[in-house]
Protein backbone atom coordinates (compact mmCIF):
# COMPACT_ATOMS: atom_id res chain seq x y z
CA UNK A 1 0.00 0.00 0.00
CA UNK A 2 3.03 2.24 0.82
CA UNK A 3 4.83 1.56 -2.38
CA UNK A 4 1.04 2.17 -4.22
CA UNK A 5 0.46 5.48 -2.33
CA UNK A 6 -2.58 4.23 -0.57
CA UNK A 7 -3.32 5.55 2.88
CA UNK A 8 -4.70 2.36 5.24
CA UNK A 9 -7.49 4.53 6.33
CA UNK A 10 -8.77 4.88 2.85
CA UNK A 11 -9.59 1.41 2.35
CA UNK A 12 -11.69 0.84 5.17
CA UNK A 13 -13.51 4.51 6.29
CA UNK A 14 -15.09 6.74 3.28
CA UNK A 15 -14.35 9.71 5.67
CA UNK A 16 -11.27 9.67 7.15
CA UNK A 17 -11.03 10.88 11.12
CA UNK A 18 -7.80 13.36 10.96
CA UNK A 19 -7.73 12.90 14.88
CA UNK A 20 -7.72 10.46 17.06
CA UNK A 21 -8.63 10.52 21.37
CA UNK A 22 -5.53 8.66 22.77
CA UNK A 23 -4.91 7.58 26.27
CA UNK A 24 -1.64 7.55 28.85
CA UNK A 25 -1.44 4.22 29.78
CA UNK A 26 0.89 3.49 32.99
CA UNK A 27 0.19 4.53 36.31
CA UNK A 28 1.91 1.24 38.19
CA UNK A 29 1.64 -0.11 41.61
CA UNK A 30 3.30 1.92 43.47
CA UNK A 31 4.87 2.35 47.55
CA UNK A 32 4.20 6.54 47.22
CA UNK A 33 0.30 7.11 46.79
CA UNK A 34 1.81 10.92 46.20
CA UNK A 35 3.77 10.05 43.61
CA UNK A 36 1.24 8.45 41.82
CA UNK A 37 -0.97 11.74 41.94
CA UNK A 38 1.57 13.94 40.53
CA UNK A 39 2.72 11.20 37.79
CA UNK A 40 -1.09 11.67 36.68
CA UNK A 41 -1.22 14.87 36.95
CA UNK A 42 1.97 15.13 34.71
CA UNK A 43 0.16 13.16 31.63
CA UNK A 44 -2.80 16.00 32.07
CA UNK A 45 -0.03 18.47 31.65
CA UNK A 46 1.19 16.60 28.39
CA UNK A 47 -1.86 17.30 26.35
CA UNK A 48 -3.62 13.86 27.82
CA UNK A 49 -7.30 13.92 28.52
CA UNK A 50 -7.56 10.52 29.46
CA UNK A 51 -5.23 8.09 32.21
CA UNK A 52 -5.03 4.24 32.64
CA UNK A 53 -3.56 3.20 35.94
CA UNK A 54 -3.35 -0.28 37.35
CA UNK A 55 -5.07 -1.86 39.92
CA UNK A 56 -4.58 -5.51 41.56
CA UNK A 57 -2.15 -4.85 44.62
CA UNK A 58 -4.78 -5.06 47.62
CA UNK A 59 -8.36 -3.93 48.20
CA UNK A 60 -7.25 -1.07 50.41
CA UNK A 61 -4.34 -0.04 47.93
CA UNK A 62 -6.64 0.32 45.06
CA UNK A 63 -9.11 2.39 46.40
CA UNK A 64 -7.26 4.68 47.95
CA UNK A 65 -5.38 4.56 44.51
CA UNK A 66 -8.31 5.80 42.53
CA UNK A 67 -9.02 8.36 45.08
CA UNK A 68 -5.96 10.26 44.79
CA UNK A 69 -5.33 9.68 40.83
CA UNK A 70 -8.99 11.20 39.94
CA UNK A 71 -8.31 14.06 43.02
CA UNK A 72 -4.89 14.32 40.80
CA UNK A 73 -6.19 14.95 37.52
CA UNK A 74 -9.63 16.88 38.15
CA UNK A 75 -13.18 16.73 37.33
CA UNK A 76 -12.55 16.94 33.66
CA UNK A 77 -10.37 14.29 32.51
CA UNK A 78 -11.01 10.65 32.52
CA UNK A 79 -9.63 7.90 34.61
CA UNK A 80 -9.00 4.18 33.19
CA UNK A 81 -9.13 1.65 35.31
CA UNK A 82 -6.84 -2.14 34.82
CA UNK A 83 -7.63 -4.29 37.37
CA UNK A 84 -4.84 -6.99 36.32
CA UNK A 85 -7.01 -10.13 36.11
CA UNK A 86 -6.65 -10.42 40.31
CA UNK A 87 -10.23 -10.14 41.81
CA UNK A 88 -12.56 -11.95 43.01
CA UNK A 89 -16.25 -11.69 42.00
CA UNK A 90 -17.06 -10.41 45.40
CA UNK A 91 -14.37 -7.98 44.86
CA UNK A 92 -14.81 -6.74 41.53
CA UNK A 93 -18.51 -6.19 42.73
CA UNK A 94 -17.25 -3.83 45.86
CA UNK A 95 -15.03 -1.94 43.69
CA UNK A 96 -17.35 -1.59 41.08
CA UNK A 97 -18.98 0.90 43.39
CA UNK A 98 -15.89 2.50 44.71
CA UNK A 99 -15.18 2.99 40.84
CA UNK A 100 -18.77 4.42 40.07
CA UNK A 101 -18.04 6.96 42.65
CA UNK A 102 -15.11 8.15 41.22
CA UNK A 103 -16.43 8.64 37.54
CA UNK A 104 -14.22 6.01 36.21
CA UNK A 105 -14.27 5.93 32.52
CA UNK A 106 -13.79 1.74 32.28
CA UNK A 107 -13.22 -1.32 34.12
CA UNK A 108 -10.86 -3.62 32.56
CA UNK A 109 -9.79 -7.08 32.91
CA UNK A 110 -11.11 -7.68 36.44
CA UNK A 111 -10.98 -11.21 35.67
CA UNK A 112 -8.90 -13.62 33.73
CA UNK A 113 -10.07 -13.75 29.82
CA UNK A 114 -11.27 -17.36 30.14
CA UNK A 115 -13.50 -16.37 33.12
CA UNK A 116 -16.78 -15.15 30.67
CA UNK A 117 -18.81 -16.22 33.75
CA UNK A 118 -18.08 -13.73 35.99
CA UNK A 119 -17.62 -10.57 33.75
CA UNK A 120 -21.10 -11.49 32.97
CA UNK A 121 -21.60 -11.67 36.67
CA UNK A 122 -20.45 -8.36 36.87
CA UNK A 123 -21.66 -5.95 34.14
CA UNK A 124 -25.52 -7.12 35.79
CA UNK A 125 -24.73 -5.15 38.42
CA UNK A 126 -21.77 -2.42 37.22
CA UNK A 127 -22.64 0.98 36.04
CA UNK A 128 -19.29 1.49 34.94
CA UNK A 129 -18.24 -0.04 31.43
CA UNK A 130 -16.60 -3.57 31.69
CA UNK A 131 -13.77 -3.41 29.02
CA UNK A 132 -11.82 -6.36 27.82
CA UNK A 133 -9.89 -8.44 24.74
CA UNK A 134 -6.01 -7.33 24.63
CA UNK A 135 -5.67 -11.09 25.59
CA UNK A 136 -7.94 -12.46 22.84
CA UNK A 137 -6.29 -13.53 19.00
CA UNK A 138 -8.76 -13.70 16.45
CA UNK A 139 -12.84 -12.91 15.75
CA UNK A 140 -13.65 -15.85 17.32
CA UNK A 141 -12.53 -14.92 20.67
CA UNK A 142 -14.45 -11.74 20.43
CA UNK A 143 -17.82 -13.24 19.01
CA UNK A 144 -17.61 -15.57 22.07
CA UNK A 145 -17.36 -12.50 24.50
CA UNK A 146 -20.07 -10.55 22.42
CA UNK A 147 -22.09 -13.36 22.12
CA UNK A 148 -22.72 -13.62 26.20
CA UNK A 149 -22.90 -9.91 27.07
CA UNK A 150 -19.82 -9.66 29.31
CA UNK A 151 -18.47 -6.33 27.59
CA UNK A 152 -18.83 -3.00 27.15
CA UNK A 153 -15.39 -2.26 24.99
CA UNK A 154 -13.69 -4.59 23.55
CA UNK A 155 -9.63 -4.10 22.96
CA UNK A 156 -8.55 -6.14 20.11
CA UNK A 157 -4.83 -5.11 18.75
CA UNK A 158 -3.80 -5.03 15.60
CA UNK A 159 -0.43 -6.51 16.27
CA UNK A 160 -1.82 -9.28 18.23
CA UNK A 161 -5.82 -9.87 17.43
CA UNK A 162 -4.78 -10.92 12.84
CA UNK A 163 -3.63 -7.40 12.17
CA UNK A 164 -5.92 -4.19 10.60
CA UNK A 165 -8.71 -6.02 8.90
CA UNK A 166 -9.34 -8.43 11.64
CA UNK A 167 -9.73 -5.47 13.96
CA UNK A 168 -11.80 -4.48 12.00
CA UNK A 169 -14.39 -7.03 11.89
CA UNK A 170 -14.03 -7.08 15.61
CA UNK A 171 -14.99 -3.58 15.53
CA UNK A 172 -17.89 -4.63 13.46
CA UNK A 173 -19.06 -7.31 15.56
CA UNK A 174 -18.88 -5.37 18.65
CA UNK A 175 -21.14 -2.60 16.72
CA UNK A 176 -23.95 -5.28 16.04
CA UNK A 177 -23.75 -6.11 19.78
CA UNK A 178 -23.43 -2.25 20.90
CA UNK A 179 -20.03 -2.31 22.22
CA UNK A 180 -17.34 0.41 21.46
CA UNK A 181 -13.69 -0.18 20.91
CA UNK A 182 -10.49 1.24 22.32
CA UNK A 183 -7.59 -0.95 21.14
CA UNK A 184 -5.07 -1.83 23.05
CA UNK A 185 -1.28 -1.61 22.23
CA UNK A 186 2.04 -2.30 24.47
CA UNK A 187 4.54 -3.48 21.88
CA UNK A 188 5.95 -0.27 19.76
CA UNK A 189 4.84 2.69 17.54
CA UNK A 190 4.05 0.97 14.78
CA UNK A 191 1.69 -1.31 16.72
CA UNK A 192 0.18 2.06 17.51
CA UNK A 193 0.07 3.23 14.50
CA UNK A 194 -2.05 0.19 13.22
CA UNK A 195 -4.43 0.64 15.98
CA UNK A 196 -5.07 4.54 15.32
CA UNK A 197 -5.80 2.94 11.74
CA UNK A 198 -8.92 0.91 13.04
CA UNK A 199 -10.23 3.71 15.64
CA UNK A 200 -10.38 6.25 12.96
CA UNK A 201 -11.74 3.63 10.66
CA UNK A 202 -15.03 2.30 13.25
CA UNK A 203 -18.44 4.77 14.40
CA UNK A 204 -17.66 3.26 17.45
CA UNK A 205 -14.21 3.25 17.90
CA UNK A 206 -13.26 4.93 21.55
CA UNK A 207 -9.59 5.40 21.59
CA UNK A 208 -5.71 4.28 21.49
CA UNK A 209 -3.66 3.28 23.86
CA UNK A 210 -0.53 4.93 24.77
CA UNK A 211 2.28 3.09 26.90
CA UNK A 212 4.23 6.24 29.09
CA UNK A 213 6.45 3.73 30.99
CA UNK A 214 9.13 5.29 28.51
CA UNK A 215 9.68 2.36 26.22
CA UNK A 216 12.27 3.24 23.52
CA UNK A 217 10.07 1.60 20.60
CA UNK A 218 7.22 3.78 21.61
CA UNK A 219 9.09 7.01 21.89
CA UNK A 220 12.00 6.77 19.63
CA UNK A 221 10.93 4.20 16.64
CA UNK A 222 9.25 6.89 14.75
CA UNK A 223 11.38 8.73 12.62
CA UNK A 224 8.40 11.99 13.31
CA UNK A 225 6.78 11.11 16.72
CA UNK A 226 2.96 11.22 17.08
CA UNK A 227 2.21 14.41 18.92
CA UNK A 228 -0.57 14.71 21.66
CA UNK A 229 -2.97 17.57 21.14
CA UNK A 230 -5.50 18.02 23.50
CA UNK A 231 -6.24 14.58 24.09
CA UNK A 232 -5.74 13.59 20.46
CA UNK A 233 -3.12 12.30 17.99
CA UNK A 234 -3.40 13.57 14.53
CA UNK A 235 -3.92 10.64 12.01
CA UNK A 236 -0.84 10.50 9.76
CA UNK A 237 -1.71 11.66 5.69
CA UNK A 238 1.04 9.87 4.08
CA UNK A 239 0.94 6.00 1.83
CA UNK A 240 0.46 3.20 4.16
CA UNK A 241 0.40 3.41 7.94
CA UNK A 242 1.85 6.76 7.12
CA UNK A 243 5.15 6.75 9.54
CA UNK A 244 8.82 6.04 8.50
CA UNK A 245 11.31 3.80 11.14
CA UNK A 246 14.29 5.56 12.70
CA UNK A 247 16.67 2.80 11.52
CA UNK A 248 19.12 3.78 14.52
CA UNK A 249 16.69 3.14 17.20
CA UNK A 250 16.50 -0.35 14.91
CA UNK A 251 20.20 -0.74 14.30
CA UNK A 252 20.50 0.05 18.66
CA UNK A 253 17.75 -2.66 19.35
CA UNK A 254 18.52 -5.39 16.80
CA UNK A 255 19.56 -9.05 18.09
CA UNK A 256 22.40 -10.59 16.27
CA UNK A 257 21.67 -13.24 13.48
CA UNK A 258 21.21 -16.51 15.13
CA UNK A 259 21.32 -15.29 18.85
CA UNK A 260 19.01 -16.69 21.16
CA UNK A 261 15.89 -14.36 22.64
CA UNK A 262 17.29 -13.44 25.75
CA UNK A 263 14.70 -14.54 28.70
CA UNK A 264 12.73 -11.83 29.79
CA UNK A 265 9.42 -9.57 29.00
CA UNK A 266 8.53 -8.69 25.62
CA UNK A 267 5.20 -6.79 25.24
CA UNK A 268 3.45 -7.92 28.18
CA UNK A 269 4.79 -11.69 27.18
CA UNK A 270 7.92 -13.62 29.58
CA UNK A 271 9.76 -15.66 27.92
CA UNK A 272 11.90 -18.51 29.58
CA UNK A 273 11.40 -20.63 32.87
CA UNK A 274 11.37 -18.81 35.94
CA UNK A 275 14.06 -21.37 37.31
CA UNK A 276 16.36 -20.69 34.03
CA UNK A 277 16.49 -17.39 34.41
CA UNK A 278 17.48 -17.52 37.87
CA UNK A 279 20.36 -19.89 37.14
CA UNK A 280 22.98 -17.79 36.33
CA UNK A 281 24.54 -14.44 34.86
CA UNK A 282 24.18 -12.79 32.61
CA UNK A 283 20.68 -11.68 33.11
CA UNK A 284 19.49 -9.56 30.12
CA UNK A 285 16.17 -7.89 29.92
CA UNK A 286 14.59 -5.73 27.37
CA UNK A 287 14.95 -1.30 28.36
CA UNK A 288 12.93 -0.70 31.18
CA UNK A 289 12.57 2.48 33.35
CA UNK A 290 13.13 3.81 36.37
CA UNK A 291 9.09 3.93 37.05
CA UNK A 292 8.24 0.99 35.94
CA UNK A 293 11.39 -0.56 38.49
CA UNK A 294 10.19 1.15 41.28
CA UNK A 295 6.62 0.56 40.90
CA UNK A 296 7.62 -3.30 40.86
CA UNK A 297 5.20 -5.27 43.55
CA UNK A 298 6.41 -7.51 46.60
CA UNK A 299 7.55 -10.65 45.67
CA UNK A 300 7.25 -9.90 42.02
CA UNK A 301 10.52 -12.36 41.42
CA UNK A 302 7.56 -15.07 42.30
CA UNK A 303 4.75 -14.20 40.21
CA UNK A 304 3.78 -16.52 37.27
CA UNK A 305 3.66 -13.99 34.81
CA UNK A 306 7.00 -11.55 35.59
CA UNK A 307 5.75 -7.87 35.07
CA UNK A 308 8.59 -6.11 34.28
CA UNK A 309 11.98 -8.09 33.70
CA UNK A 310 13.89 -11.14 33.99
CA UNK A 311 13.04 -11.95 37.61
CA UNK A 312 16.18 -12.59 40.22
CA UNK A 313 15.74 -12.91 44.00
CA UNK A 314 17.17 -10.00 45.64
CA UNK A 315 21.05 -10.05 46.58
CA UNK A 316 21.66 -12.44 43.68
CA UNK A 317 22.02 -10.52 40.25
CA UNK A 318 20.88 -6.78 38.92
CA UNK A 319 17.32 -7.80 37.77
CA UNK A 320 17.04 -4.74 35.12
CA UNK A 321 20.49 -4.25 34.47
CA UNK A 322 21.91 -6.01 30.88
CA UNK A 323 25.12 -8.18 30.76
CA UNK A 324 26.97 -5.05 29.70
CA UNK A 325 26.93 -3.93 33.16
CA UNK A 326 28.68 -6.99 33.94
CA UNK A 327 31.46 -6.14 31.25
CA UNK A 328 31.81 -2.74 32.08
CA UNK A 329 32.43 -3.22 36.07
CA UNK A 330 28.94 -2.13 37.16
CA UNK A 331 27.89 -5.54 38.21
CA UNK A 332 27.49 -8.14 40.29
CA UNK A 333 27.70 -6.18 43.59
CA UNK A 334 24.65 -3.91 44.66
CA UNK A 335 23.41 -1.31 44.17
CA UNK A 336 21.78 -2.17 40.97
CA UNK A 337 21.02 0.54 38.43
CA UNK A 338 17.81 1.27 38.23
CA UNK A 339 17.78 1.76 34.04
CA UNK A 340 19.23 -0.13 31.21
CA UNK A 341 23.05 0.69 29.99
Amino acid sequence: MKIDGIEVINLRYEIPKEKRPAYASALLWTDSLESLGREAAGYVDQGYRRVKMRLGKNEDYDVAAVRVVRQAVGPAVDVIVDASMRYSLEVARRMAAVLEENRVFWYEEPFEPEDIDNYVALRRHCKVPVAAGENEFGLQGFRELLRAGALDVVQPDACRAGGISECFRVGQLAQKHGARVATHTWSDALALTANMHVIAALPNGITVEVDRTSNPFIDDLLVEPHRMEDGCFRLPKAPGLGVDLNEAVIRRWTMPAGQRLPIGAYSDMSFGSVTESLSSPPWTCMPMSPRAWSARPPGWWLLPTIPTTTPSPPGSGPPDCCSDCFEAGRGPSPPWPRSPC
